[in-house]
Order: structure tokens, then C-alpha cells, then sequence
């Protein structure tokens, strides 16, 4: 009998432990991180999630590095179809109507609201506008960056231009260009991609937009035709403007075979630490108002994890996105900190006083807009980008033609 009870009470004492065992195991959490593993971006990014999981051995976040926006939509969507979906994601913030289409992530208004209303004030106004869709709010605000021009300033005084007030109109810009011509015809005036984002800025400087809401397209807008009108002109008619990649156009801009590039600051580290001449960015020129899209990725929570790992996902996003992450990101990427806090750190005004091009861009920040985003997402863009290149790159089709085609496929697509 005494045995028995011996017995009993080993067991009991055992399972204990074992339980306290199990309870001490940390929670395991699955970061999807769109960048190769290889290079400073991924190492800037392990050695943020190492210092969170010392701060926190009840978690540990396990960063994957999945190369781009686009193998990360497809990992997320594998895994979830699958039932395994990670716990949390950076993907672009575009992405966020298509994964609430899937089910797939959590809305996130409980847990802002939860940590009350200086949380939510203190992002970057703007940045909200790409995932506070459909009554809730998505994602938060992680890595963005807007489309700019850059001037090397010593072609611009070649040419007989002021460096210090480069154009800021479309009527300045063509003057300016035909001056860069004039003076050094085997130099490049200005350089730009020619796709759905650089473009929305030239709309959106002429008061335009491609659409009034999520399935309404604008296409044929006057001020939109207008502007892929001036774009075309400075490309096929006046032979001003040259189109590229945006890792070819930051290649030729730091030749110095461009006088003016439009790109996206998060081009801005690259030019920063390999330019040889003395460079400064502005906004894209407008003909009506400044107002431009930002791009970039989003964080999102992801469904089908138990409760604590949730709240643990939610503990590392809130961390991430803290002054003082957002800001030091800011400083290793070249992307936008997303909160207004961040650029008040000692750390962010020293790095803005020694790299003033990044107080110029943040400055920028008021004239910003949500990337152009509607239902059924990737069909409109493609649809859209296709007809733009033919229109920008191809010079086959005239702006009006192609306004017109684009906004018929997309309203027979929202029918």
C-alpha cells in the first residue's frame, strides 16, 4: 500500500516537472523576410530578431529569408492553402486586400486599439491609407519609400542650370533636360523607370488618380491621359527622358551619364555610398500639386496559431515597428522610419545632419499617398502595366488610345 502511494506520488511529481518543463519551452514563431540571405539588408534584419529573442526567451522568432515581395506571396500562399501558415510576414503592402480575399490574416484594430490611441498617432499619417481597407485595419506599417528625383548637381552646373533649385515643375523639367542635352548631348537628361508606381506620381502631380475606389477605374481622366501625354513627349517626342529598370537607372546615375533620375528612396543607401559627385533629391516634378505613392511592405499577422503564439507575433510586430527599430532600419535601408517619434531620436537627427538627402526625402513625406491598389489586384496592375509599356517603352500605342483600352479591360473586369 505504501508502495502504491510512493509510486503515486513519483508519478505525480513527474508530471509535474514535466509539465514546467514544457511550460518553459519558448514559443517558436516563423518570420517571413523578403530579402536574400546573403547581405547586410539580411544581416541588419538577424541581428534585429537576435536582440529580440535575448529580450524575450519565453520567444523565439525564427527569421526566413525569402528573396523577394513575390517568393514571399507565394510561400504565404502555399503554406496557408496548406495549414501551416507563418506567423508573421513582411510583404508588400498592396498585398494586404488579396491575403484578407485568402482569410488568411488577423485584423489588427483590437490589438491597436489595446495599445491606445498615442500607438496609432504616431505612424506616419499616410502609411495607414495602404492597409486600412474594408472597415479594419490589416497590417502595420514597416519598410516604405516613395518615388524621387535625383540630381547630380555637378552635371546640372555644367549646364548652366542652378544645382541648389533644381526644376520642380514640368515646364522647369523640359528646360532643364534640353539645357543637360544642349551641353553634353552623350549625357542622358533623365532616366526613369516607366511603370504603374513612377507613373501614379506623374498622375498624381497632375491631380489625377487611376481609379476612385477599389472598382472604379479613371483611366480616361483627362488630368491621367495628360500625364502620360508629358511622359511620353519627354521619351518618343522631345527624346528627354530614357526609361530603365530601377537598378539600371541607379547604375547609369552613378556613371554620371544621367544628369536627373527618378527612382525610389530605397535606392537612396546605394547612391549614398557609391556616388562620386555631389547629389540631392526632390520631389518628382508636378505640373498641378506635389503628391506622389509610396511603396513598400507591410507587416501582417497570420490566422490558424494558437492564442499565445498570436499575442507573441503581435509583441514582436509592436517591437519592430518601435521608434527605436523603425529608425535603425531606416538608417541601414534607406527606407522611410514609420514613426513620427523615430525622427526625433538623437541617434536619427545625427544620421539626418550627416546625410541630409534623408531629412530631404522625409520632408516629402507630406505630400504622399497610398500605392494604387483595387480588387483583384495582380489582374488590374498587369493589365495596366502591359498597355503602359507599349505606350512608354514600345511607343506603339498614343497615351489616349491606351488610357482608353486600359479603363475598358479594367471596367470589364470589375463588372
Amino acid at each position: 500500500m505504501r508502495n502504491s502511494r510512493v509510486i503515486a506520488l513519483l508519478i505525480a511529481v513527474l508530471v509535474v516537472s514535466l509539465g514546467s518543463i514544457a511550460s518553459a519551452a519558448p514559443l517558436e514563431l516563423r518570420f517571413l523576410f523578403p530579402v536574400n540571405t546573403a547581405g547586410p539588408l539580411a544581416t541588419a534584419m538577424e541581428d534585429i530578431v537576435e536582440e529580440f529573442n535575448k529580450s524575450n526567451p519565453d520567444i523565439q522568432v525564427k527569421a526566413i529569408f525569402t528573396g523577394n515581395y513575390s517568393a514571399t506571396n507565394d510561400r504565404i500562399r502555399t503554406t496557408s492553402l496548406a495549414g501551416n501558415p507563418p506567423h508573421i510576414a513582411l510583404t508588400a503592402m498592396v498585398e494586404a486586400l488579396a491575403l484578407h480575399e485568402l482569410d488568411v490574416i488577423v485584423d489588427l484594430r483590437s490589438y491597436i486599439e489595446a495599445e491606445g490611441p498615442d500607438f496609432y498617432s504616431d505612424f506616419i499619417d499616410g502609411f495607414w491609407r495602404g492597409v486600412q481597407l474594408r472597415d479594419g485595419i490589416l497590417g502595420l506599417p514597416f519598410q516604405h519609400s516613395v518615388p524621387l528625383a535625383y540630381y547630380n548637381k555637378e552635371a546640372l552646373a555644367e549646364a548652366g542650370l542652378d544645382p541648389d533649385n533644381p526644376p520642380v515643375t514640368w515646364a522647369d523639367t523640359k528646360a532643364a533636360a534640353e539645357a543637360v542635352i544642349a551641353h553634353n548631348p552623350k549625357r542622358l537628361a533623365i532616366i526613369s523607370p516607366g511603370d504603374t508606381w513612377v507613373m501614379q506620381g506623374f498622375v498624381e502631380s497632375n491631380s489625377g488618380s487611376y481609379s476612385k475606389d477599389l472598382r472604379t477605374p479613371t483611366f480616361t481622366d483627362p488630368k491621367v491621359i495628360e500625364a502620360f501625354q508629358f511622359f511620353y513627349d519627354m521619351v518618343h517626342t522631345w527624346d528627354l527622358l530614357a526609361i530603365r529598370s530601377y537598378g539600371e537607372a541607379s547604375e547609369d546615375f552613378l556613371a554620371g551619364d544621367a544628369a536627373i533620375m527618378y527612382n525610389s528612396t530605397g535606392s537612396m543607401a546605394f547612391v549614398r555610398d557609391n556616388a562620386y559627385f555631389d547629389w540631392s533629391v526632390g520631389p518628382l516634378p508636378r505640373n498641378t500639386v506635389h503628391s506622389f505613392p509610396y511603396g513598400g511592405g507591410g507587416l501582417f499577422l497570420f490566422k490558424g496559431h494558437p492564442a499565445e503564439e498570436e499575442v507573441a507575433a503581435w509583441k514582436f510586430m509592436k517591437y519592430l515597428t518601435s521608434p527605436a527599430i523603425t529608425a535603425r532600419w531606416s538608417r541601414a535601408s534607406g527606407y522611410f522610419a514609420v514613426r513620427k517619434s523615430a525622427y526625433e531620436l538623437p541617434e536619427m537627427k545625427a544620421y539626418m545632419e550627416q546625410f541630409p538627402q534623408a531629412g530631404e526625402a522625409a520632408r516629402l513625406l507630406e505630400y504622399t499617398n497610398a500605392e494604387w491598389t483595387m480588387d483583384r489586384r495582380s489582374e488590374a496592375v498587369q493589365t495596366a502595366s502591359d498597355i503602359i509599356e507599349e505606350v512608354l517603352v514600345l511607343g506603339t500605342k498614343t497615351p489616349l488610345d491606351a488610357m482608353n483600352e486600359i479603363q475598358q479591360k479594367l471596367s470589364e473586369l470589375y463588372r
